[in-house]
Formats: structure tokens, sequence, C-alpha cells
């Protein structure tokens, strides 16, 4: 379905851009992958290429990643929560300014996922706690996620693949939680 389309994914080369990079690319997506660079030269190109092509074709699919800590807040985590708020926002604000063209804008919002980010912060818990990885995966969870698991990466990219693919054109300005029921509870 995404067969000769484009996608540039940003923060792509690991964790869960490389999964939705893979997924898309599967899909039959031409893919480009990006990892870190000054960020002015990254925004000013962004702006004069991708939303201005995008209407010109009169077609694209934006997907940013939030975070559930962008629909919820947590205590000692305020400059994360506020970057991922702001995301949401930022999301909506195009997704009305891209409304009446075949343009959407959306934002994932995935619970605890294990990158390599997370597996650093199990490790330090395992050693912290003196627990076996099983006993530290379970109570790491515990305070997040209902259901007890990490968010599969794969299952990240199938919700990008559906934003992307047809069934995903009047998905608009949404803010959509991947996050094993923690943003329920």
């Amino acid at each position: 379905m995404l067969k000769g389309k484009g996608a540039l994914i940003t923060g792509s080369t690991q964790g869960l851009g490389y999964a939705m990079a893979a997924r898309l690319a599967a899909e039959g997506c031409n893919v480009m992958l990006n990892g870190f660079g000054d960020g002015a030269e990254i925004e000013r190109k962004r702006r004069r290429l991708v939303l201005p092509g995008m209407r010109a074709r009169n077609f694209g699919r934006i997907v940013n990643i939030s975070s559930i800590y962008g629909q919820v807040g947590v205590v000692n985590r305020v400059d994360y929560v506020t970057t991922k708020t702001a995301l949401i926002g930022f999301t909506r604000a195009v997704a009305l300014e891209t409304a009446g063209q075949d343009i959407t804008c959306n934002a994932i919002c995935p619970g605890t996922v294990p990158t390599p980010a997370i597996e650093e912060r199990l490790v330090a818990f395992m050693e912290k706690e003196g627990l076996a990885r099983t006993e530290a995966e379970k109570a790491f969870m515990a305070s997040r996620q209902p259901s007890g698991r990490f968010v599969e990466p794969e299952g990240v990219a199938a919700l990008v693949a559906l934003l992307c693919g047809p069934g995903g054109r009047d998905i608009t300005g949404a803010a959509i939680p991947i996050d094993g029921g923690w943003s329920a509870s």
C-alpha cells in the first residue's frame, strides 16, 4: 500500500525510529534514515522542503512520536512531560493547517518500550534492588502499564504503517496511546 511513497524518519538509527523505518520499508516505502545533526539546519531544510512539498503534491503523512507522558503528568520529569505535551499541541496545529488537503498529522504516545535507554534504566534498577531480570521487569512495569509488559517496537511501527497508509486518511490531529493500558489507569 505504501509502495513508491517516501518517508524521512528522524531519530531512526535505533529504538522506535528504527522499528518504524523497517516496517515502512517492508510496506514498500522508500525510507531515509536520519540521526543527530544541527537542529537549526535541519529545521531550515524541513520548512523549504517537507510541508511545502506535501502541499504541492496534495499528499503527506506526518507522525510525531510523543509519549504517554504527553498525556499524563509525573513527578521529576517536568522537562520530558513538557516537550511531549508540546509535541501533541504542535501535532494538532499542523493537522488543522493541513486539514483541507490529503495531509494528516498525528502523534503516537507510546508507554514503556524496550529501547536502549530503558534497558539502561532497567539494569540500574536490577542492580539497585538486587533483583533478577524477570522480577525486575515485573516491578519496573508495575507502576506503569497495567498490561505488565513492554510495548513492542513492532506494534508501534504497525500503528505508524496504518496511519501512513490508506486506512489513515481520515485520522488527523490525534494523540494515540499505545501504552498497555497506562492512559486508562
